[in-house]
């Protein structure tokens, strides 16, 4: 079987369907690290996108625990703006509330992140079993301590190359992961975003990104 293993949507609707529509004949089945919501534009549409897919597994992320309380736990930084403009509109607490928190599929260990860490390429950290996990928006394989960490990178929300939709292919027989990455139009975000009337600190944030 052929997952398509993705995390960190964050409402990117325009990049999530491009990715669907890019690899709809090479994967047998959805799995999501969390973060399906919040920043970009279309949460609820995100959420309800990937329950159309009935056999799709649905991790849950720190900012669908944000959603679910309601509450926003990092107050002052502009992801906070971003939560209080996204989280008004949000519809499907009922969808996100059932996210599992966690997988083992083979000898890999699927959750969101580790004990709440932002996990980059060069983090040292002491692991005791194989990973794949998201939070970090950074895609890499890294080998620590004779084990794996696995991070497909973010769909909707690349802070390196914010234009870049980065994800993986995990073959479940091999035991093996295919890194992918697709080109999107960012601009479609922004504008949307524009439209309507984000806070110009959210909409900064993205420009500031796109031109890296």
């Amino acid at each position: 079987m052929k997952l398509l293993t993705i995390s960190d949507i964050h409402g990117n609707l325009p990049a999530l369907e491009l990715l669907l529509k890019n690899e709809k004949n090479n994967f047998d089945q959805i799995l999501s690290l969390g973060d399906v919501v919040n920043y970009a534009p279309w949460s609820n549409e995100c959420v309800q996108l990937l329950g159309q897919f009935t056999s799709a597994i649905t991790l849950i992320g720190n900012h669908e625990e944000y959603f679910i309380n309601g509450a926003y736990s990092n107050p002052g930084k502009v992801s906070e703006l971003f939560f209080v403009e996204t989280y008004k509109d949000f519809n499907q607490h009922h969808v996100i509330k059932n996210y599992q928190t966690d997988l083992i599929i083979n000898d890999f260990y699927f959750i969101h992140t580790i004990d709440d860490q932002y996990i980059f390429k060069d983090t040292v950290v002491a692991v005791d079993k194989k990973y794949c996990i998201g939070h970090s928006h950074q895609q890499y394989c890294n080998e620590l301590n004779d084990f794996t960490i696995i991070n497909p990178g973010s769909v909707g929300q690349n802070r390196a190359t914010i234009n870049l939709i980065s994800y993986a292919l995990y073959d479940t027989q091999k035991n093996t992961f295919v890194f992918k990455e697709i080109k999107y139009d960012v601009d479609i975000v922004i504008n949307e975003m524009i439209s309507r009337k984000y806070p110009l600190e959210c909409i900064n944030y993205y420009k500031m990104k796109n031109k890296c």
